[in-house]
């Protein structure tokens, strides 16, 4: 799809309500006006923040109609800043070719949000221990059954002889390689997505105060952790090594995660609370040690440059 408008478009709005082309579509948003961009940037945090706190997938199955309803947010909130937002808004009301261009520069940075999350499980499902080949297919269908493996578990042989994810029951969700998803995509780094809207982190208890996790962040691990699994389901990873991670595919499951939470919060909010507070502090509890060990190294060669510094001149008296 090309992201240039048509003429008679341009003719109909003014020129700050333009697009700019210059024929290469990778760069299409860095080259527009500071009034398109600045709405785009400001709808681009709208879909961050809905992907964190309601819904991984925001633009599923409403296509246009997310879109331009991002959009005229987005320049609705920034119409005090200028009237040119109103007339961006106004075009994005009216103009569906605009609203399809754009729009599509601000839900390409949720894909490239969602890209990763297979490929960081499929780093972390050594926990599983699966093996290769029909064993490790009888363990992968083990583990999808039921969705077994949203728990901590050790493997054991049933009466058929076959293995048998045997479950923690009381920590569903803090399986290891959901919690290692959640902090390789969305917390490796401070600018990483999940850093972003440390705000929305907030307990949902009525007494207890401990920060959780939202249910979105841990449905759509959940939901990566399961694409990782099912990549080895015929015991060949090969076999499935260009599957999409999207929400045609995966939507059903990322669902029925997400009910799952949701369910537990209304019905057991006590237990809900500890398991998405434990989660948060088991995702950042390891990234506070790993700054805490940088900020020591820092020190210590700090510490080596200033006494090499005082011996050398020292020597040099």
């Amino acid at each position: 799809t090309s992201d240039e408008e048509s003429a008679d478009a341009t003719q109909t709005w003014p020129i700050h309500a333009h697009l700019r082309s210059n024929g290469h579509r990778g760069d299409g948003l860095r080259q527009q006006n500071a009034h398109i961009r600045a709405t785009c940037k400001k709808a681009i945090k709208i879909v961050e923040r809905a992907l964190v706190t309601k819904h991984a997938w925001p633009e599923l199955n409403k296509g246009l109609e997310y879109r331009v309803e991002v959009l005229k947010k987005a320049a609705k909130a920034l119409e005090s800043i200028g009237p040119e937002y109103r007339d961006i808004r106004k075009r994005v009301e009216k103009d569906e070719e605009f609203a399809t261009i754009i729009g599509r520069w601000v839900i390409d940075r949720l894909s490239h949000a969602r890209s990763p999350i297979r490929n960081n499980a499929l780093g972390h499902i050594a926990v599983f221990q699966l093996g290769v080949g029909d064993g490790c297919a009888t363990r992968v269908d083990a583990l999808l059954a039921c969705d077994a493996f949203v728990f901590p578990g050790k493997w054991e042989i049933n009466g058929d002889g076959k293995p048998k994810w045997v479950v923690d029951g009381s920590k569903i969700y803090l399986n290891l390689s959901i919690i290692n998803v959640i902090r390789s995509t969305f917390f490796a780094t401070k600018s990483a997505l999940g850093h972003h809207f440390a705000d929305e982190y907030c307990s949902t208890h009525k007494t207890l105060r401990e920060r959780e996790l939202t249910i979105p962040l841990v449905a759509l691990a959940a939901t990566g952790v399961h694409a990782a699994l099912t990549a080895w389901k015929d015991g060949d990873y090969d076999k499935k090594k260009g599957d999409k991670f999207d929400g045609e595919t995966y939507g059903e499951v990322y669902n029925r995660h997400a009910k799952a939470l949701q369910d537990l919060k209304s019905n057991h909010g006590n237990i809900f609370h500890y398991i998405m507070s434990e989660m948060y502090k088991r995702v950042m509890c390891v990234l506070f040690l790993f700054y805490c060990l940088v900020l020591a190294s820092l020190l210590i060669c700090l510490l080596y440059v200033i006494r090499y510094s005082v011996t050398a001149g020292t020597r040099s008296l």
